[in-house]
């Protein structure tokens, strides 16, 4: 009788589970019908995909209901994009490719014309992005980056050739990025970039899958795909979010959040037209998002977990549609700043990743499993609820020295300092795995301290320190604290090295100089010492010099720092062995301050003609490129006052003028000493371009020139790199042209 239940009980959960699948089936072919075997078919940004066969055939199976798009991608043919609702019935769906033409060089309505960047490395660093997933993710074939440089104002565009992949160790995926378009404007740092993509888990040992498990965690509380999902639920307060319009102030704070003058937000005074698989967000105010990441089970610092605020601001130009699963339909219509508008290819994961289910909440139902939910069930059922911290009192140690520590335990789970364990083990082991030194300590109080000893003839290299609470004796060693130092010769070390800079606070653009003074341990100087000194400034750059000590045992250095900084600068000191190694002697942090950078001025169209009416975009920064509010006077040569300005809500602002020489504006309020900036001097030949929108369906396109009349011009408009409009014209004082909208797709126009 167990056993018919049983088998009933199973019968009745596949049913259900085989109901709520929905499977797509068809085929891939070209222009002439002819079937495309290996092509890729797959639901956007998510892991779900397939393959067609040798007859171009191909069977997608969708796990839940809800709104998806199915795209598929084959080198050499533009790829396909179609939304589809999933409702657990069968469909057919043949897809047709057609063959792709490489667009060489973009037509625009400027004089010169953009060249191809042939180093990408920065830009596809852009893409990455930074932190924790950038430092361990890789796009494997940057050549197929297609990006050109505008040699006037340096902004950058482009796309790819063929899907970027990208290798995420950290999160434990490859992405296949299909990139349509990518503009990077470098003065007033902007970065928008878009495109189709797909994930491919990666295959890994079991410790590493525990470790993406848990990095995927740590990049999904707090996202954008977190917060959009908890606000299509009606969770912000139980995701520990809290959502407030505002009224921009005054930029402050290292993340570039502004102060604000806001009330909380009731989400459905910004929800219109809810269903049960989507919404209409819309607000005319900045949504001034606040996340409270308060999850100690996920920390892996070695400190004890402080929870911390997470600031974002959310703009949005018109009304985007939002999906159960966070996705989005137009993205360009929401402008973010803050921390979560620094998510970039590397934090990106697939809106089919559902994390661990606990009760209510946006995520899903409780039959949906994920490695996520195995990993908190690992924490909070079976693993031990101690959780150590250590500190040492450096990482860099000579034959004999005495490492000294300090110990912290807290619950794993609430967050809170405490434990039953009594006793805390350490272990030491050499570069060869032999235990070099252990002790036991007794823990008082949730803390423990005392120390180990190197021995006298320690072989330099690498040492691991283990450290572990009674409690967790019987747990995977990968519970325990570790943690690498290093030994190195002390014979021919000197004992001491000093470092002393020449200011005690610096600027971009400062030159600054450094000496280092190299003694042995009796305080004489060391002569002819060689010294390696490397100024970093971030991931991956870096300065370096070599010089010898004088017989003063000193050695100088010099460098100019960069204009902008958006990192603190560090030193670190080497000093050279017999070995003709260089071993590292001190890191330092240079004493820095970010001020006001400048007021950057962009006429309409690149250029500032002499006699005609523009648009002039203007942007105040401070030196890490952050945007300032600013207020000032617009004034012609006689000093007489034009116009007013005032930044907008994000930072840059415009006004309007009649070009002419002599132009200034003053500043009033923001900015740094200098409170006269002239606007750029005005040409006499060239010509603008003013797009507008009439009504609801039209576009006003106006060129303007300046002493180039009676000439031929082409004028041409591409939609995410493909163009749509193209027409001659025959430059006068002003060329007026409209464009009806109503037949053109989805995207970014460019003219």
């Amino acid at each position: 009788m167990q056993k018919f239940l049983l088998m009933m009980a199973f019968s009745l959960f596949l049913g259900s589970a085989l109901k709520s699948q929905t499977v797509i089936s068809g085929v891939v072919t070209d222009s002439l019908k002819a079937p495309i075997p290996f092509a890729a078919v797959f639901l956007s940004k998510t892991t779900i995909g397939t393959t067609t066969n040798a007859n171009g055939a191909y069977t997608l199976t969708i796990p839940q209901p809800g709104e998806y798009e199915v795209a598929a991608s084959c080198v050499g043919y533009k790829g396909f994009l179609k939304p589809f609702s999933a409702d657990g019935k069968p469909h057919t769906l043949d897809i047709r490719l057609s063959v792709s033409s490489v667009q060489i060089e973009e037509v625009t309505v400027q004089a010169k014309s953009n060249h191809r960047i042939k180093n990408v490395t920065a830009m596809a660093d852009l893409l990455l992005g930074q932190g924790q997933n950038a430092e361990n993710s890789k796009i494997l074939n940057e050549d197929q980056l297609f990006l050109t440089r505008d040699p006037q104002s340096g902004v950058v565009k482009g796309h790819s050739l063929r899907p970027l992949e990208v290798e995420n160790r950290s999160l434990g995926y490859m992405l296949f990025y299909e990139l349509t378009d990518f503009f990077f404007d470098p003065s007033m740092k902007l970065l928008r970039f878009s495109g189709n993509y797909y994930f491919k888990e990666m295959t890994g040992s079991p410790k590493e899958k525990k470790k993406w498990a848990l990095h995927r965690l740590q990049t999904y509380y707090g996202s954008r795909m977190h917060f959009l999902r908890a606000l299509f639920a009606d969770s912000l307060k139980q995701q520990q979010y809290n959502l407030t319009n505002c009224e921009i102030e005054n930029v402050v704070g290292k993340s570039g959040i502004v102060s604000q003058k806001g009330h909380s937000i009731v989400e459905n005074r910004i929800r219109l037209d809810r269903s049960e698989r989507q919404m209409i967000l819309n607000s005319d105010k900045p949504l001034w998002i606040r996340y409270f990441d308060n999850k100690p089970e996920l920390s892996q610092e070695l400190i004890g977990f402080e929870p911390h605020l997470v600031e974002s601001l959310l703009q949005l130009t018109a009304r985007v549609t939002v999906y159960r699963d966070g996705r989005v339909d137009n993205p360009y219509a929401m402008t973010w700043s803050g921390e979560m508008a620094e998510e970039r290819l590397s934090d990106l994961l697939p809106f089919d990743f559902m994390p661990p289910v606990t009760g209510h909440s946006e995520e899903g139902t409780l039959a949906e499993r994920s490695a996520e939910a195995i990993f908190f069930d690992h924490l909070k059922e079976k693993g031990c609820r101690d959780q150590l911290f250590l500190h040492v009192d450096r990482n860099l140690y000579l034959p004999g020295d005495t490492l000294f520590f300090q110990a912290y335990v807290r619950d794993r789970k609430t967050g809170q300092f405490g434990s039953e364990s009594r006793v805390l083990y350490l272990l030491l082991f050499d570069a060869k795995g032999e235990k070099a030194d252990s002790a036991r300590f007794r823990i008082n109080n949730f803390t423990s301290s005392g120390y180990l000893t190197f021995p006298e003839h320690a072989v330099p290299g690498v040492y691991h320190l283990a450290a572990f609470t009674s409690a967790m004796q019987q747990e995977d060693p990968s519970a325990a604290f570790q943690m690498d130092l290093r030994v190195r010769e002390s014979e021919e070390l000197p004992q001491q090295v000093v470092c002393r800079f020449n200011k005690d606070l610096y600027h971009p653009s400062d030159t600054l100089e450094l000496s280092v003074e190299v003694t042995d341990r009796a305080g004489n100087a060391i002569t002819g010492q060689r010294v390696n000194c490397g100024l970093l400034f971030g991931k991956g750059r870096m300065k370096s010099d070599e010089a010898n000590t004088n017989n003063r045992g000193e050695s100088f250095f010099r460098w100019i720092l960069p204009d902008t900084l958006h990192l603190q600068p560090q030193i670190k000191v080497f000093l050279k062995q017999s070995s003709g190694k260089f071993l590292s002697a001190r890191e330092l942090t240079v004493p820095w301050e970010v001020g006001f950078a400048g007021l950057a001025f962009l006429p309409e169209g690149g250029t500032f003609i002499e006699g005609i009416r523009q648009k002039v975009a203007f942007n105040a920064t401070d030196l890490r490129g952050e945007p300032v509010p600013v207020t000032g006077l617009l004034k012609n040569s006689a000093g007489l006052i034009l116009d007013t300005i005032r930044s907008g809500a994000y930072g840059p602002g415009s006004f309007v003028c009649l070009a002419k020489e002599g132009l200034t504006v003053e500043l009033l309020s923001g900015g740094g000493q200098q409170r006269i900036w002239p606007l750029p001097q005005p040409t006499e030949k060239g010509f603008t371009l003013a797009v507008t929108k009439s009504d609801s369906v039209t576009l006003a396109l106006d060129v303007e020139e300046g002493r180039y009349r009676g000439e031929q011009l082409t004028m041409a408009g591409f939609i995410n790199g493909t163009p749509f409009f193209s027409r001659e014209i025959t430059l006068s004082r002003k060329v007026h042209l409209l464009l009806r909208t109503e037949q053109l797709p989805s995207g970014i126009a460019e003219f």
